[in-house]
């Protein structure tokens, strides 16, 4: 209640809003708006699920799904970022149990919150560790040029250079016994947190390279490997 008792209350007028004499909620059902960022946004649907962590209810989680998406990009810049009202959602009211819909008094409008939003889900999927993909170009396994400057692959210098191929690398043993790595191109899907899914390319229990990025940038095929840079393709559930 920002008027405290003798202010005169100032009515709106045109596009002035007036005095707020108190906000009446109904908290059975609460609409969170959140920022996604800009190279995820492309992935939020109407309807995909949710979950909804307030501080003011410490440990509790509360249920939902998408009702709207915006269209406008929220500015550092600007002090009030325009939206769009949300939709309310018309659902039945149900009572008893620690039920989503129920209202929670601790809980009050305009306190912040933090959301999740499954955009994704697969059960099972064939997975790598994300650092353990890499680009890989094909002309850097080219035998190199007789007689030519020293690292040149091609003879013929308006020749096409090949794109980079994304894959990973993994594990083979030489006919000595030495471990080496062996690049191999992969399909991937959907990407999760920390691991990305291979849909070919791969087979469960195979051992690829996983280094970090600034070493895996500096590998080439058929280089040695030390035990210890092995990790093997698993099977697991993939959330995005």
């Amino acid at each position: 209640m920002p008027v405290r008792e003798g202010e005169t209350v100032v009515t709106g007028i045109q596009n002035s809003e007036g005095s707020t004499l108190m906000t009446l909620a109904d908290m059975s059902i609460v609409t969170a708006e959140v920022k996604v960022d800009e190279t995820d946004i492309v992935n939020i649907r109407l309807d995909q699920n949710g979950r909804s962590d307030r501080g003011c209810v410490p440990g509790k989680v509360f249920k939902g799904h998408v009702t709207l998406v915006g269209d406008q990009a929220l500015l550092r810049s600007t002090a009030s970022p325009p939206r769009s009202r949300p939709p309310v959602p018309k659902r039945p009211r149900t009572s008893g149990g620690d039920h989503a819909g129920q209202p929670n008094h601790r809980s009050a409008p305009g306190l912040s919150t933090t959301a999740k939003i499954t955009t994704a889900h697969k059960s099972n999927a064939l997975s790598l560790p994300i650092q353990a993909l890499n680009m890989h170009n094909p002309d850097d396994d080219k035998p190199k040029g007789q007689g030519g400057v020293a690292g040149r692959v091609h003879s013929n210098p308006s020749a096409a250079k090949s794109a980079p191929v994304q894959g990973v690398y993994v594990v083979d043993k030489d006919k000595s016994g030495k471990l080496r790595a062996r690049f191999v191109p992969v399909t991937t899907g959907i990407t999760g947190a920390t691991d990305i899914e291979v849909l070919s390319g791969l087979t469960e229990g195979q051992e690829i390279v996983n280094r970090p990025l600034q070493d895996a940038a500096r590998l080439k095929n058929n280089a040695l490997l030390k035990r210890g840079q092995a990790a093997p393709a698993r099977r697991r559930q993939l959330v995005r």
